[in-house]
């Protein structure tokens, strides 16, 4: 439960149902789709494969003994199937604790990150990235964000909950659903991104359409 009194306040004190209500019927789709197009006005445009995955809704419930996750709650996710992303990502809301001096352009092939461009964090990106090899360039996740309270700001679990955001991350995916297993997992943030997944159109331009 990372970040300040300020980020518990504003982010704990509002009505869970319904964030677990619209958490649950996204991870629903997600599960049961087997193609995902996210794109935006910047540049986004990417097709990932969620043939066989099932998608995770992060409701903010812990009732039971042996639950666990992380508060502020409100997303659902996916692990996109290995090798099977293609297209462009613009990551200009946040990419984990590295500040953005500029967007950072992502080019995927065959489910990897081929190319990483922008300034100063997309170098520090790919400086990390370099030291966990090959497979940390995996797109590992694909996430909708579903807390209306939660803020851009510093907290990377704040950020990814955003309403109406889209979070990509790169590495590690085997605790949920993936196959690839590194010592590396972090999130970028798109905003305003216009998803379908096969002939619903869940977000558009950040806005829910289900």
């Amino acid at each position: 439960m990372p970040g300040t009194r300020e980020i518990i306040l504003r982010t704990l004190t509002i009505d869970y149902g319904e964030i677990a209500a619209l958490s649950k019927k996204i991870a629903a789709i997600q599960t049961n789709g087997k193609k995902a197009v996210l794109t935006s006005k910047n540049g986004t445009n990417l097709t990932m494969s969620l043939v066989g995955r099932s998608a995770i809704a992060d409701t903010g419930f812990f009732t039971n003994p042996g639950d666990f996750g992380n508060l502020p709650a409100g997303e659902a996710f996916i692990a996109p199937v290995e090798g099977k992303t293609n297209g462009v990502i613009i990551f200009d809301g946040c990419f984990g604790d590295i500040m953005l001096d500029r967007q950072i352009k992502v080019t995927v092939k065959n489910g990897l990150a081929t190319e990483i461009a922008g300034g100063q964090a997309a170098r520090l990106l790919n400086e990390r990235l370099a030291r966990v090899g090959k497979l940390g360039y995996n797109i590992a996740e694909f996430g909708i964000g579903t807390n209306k309270m939660a803020r851009l700001g510093k907290s990377l679990l704040e950020v990814e909950k955003v309403y109406g955001t889209s979070h990509i991350a790169l590495g590690s995916n085997a605790t949920f659903g993936g196959e690839v297993d590194v010592p590396f997992h972090s999130d970028g943030v798109i905003l305003k991104p216009t998803i379908a997944i096969d002939d619903t159109i869940i977000i558009e331009e950040g806005e829910f359409k289900v």
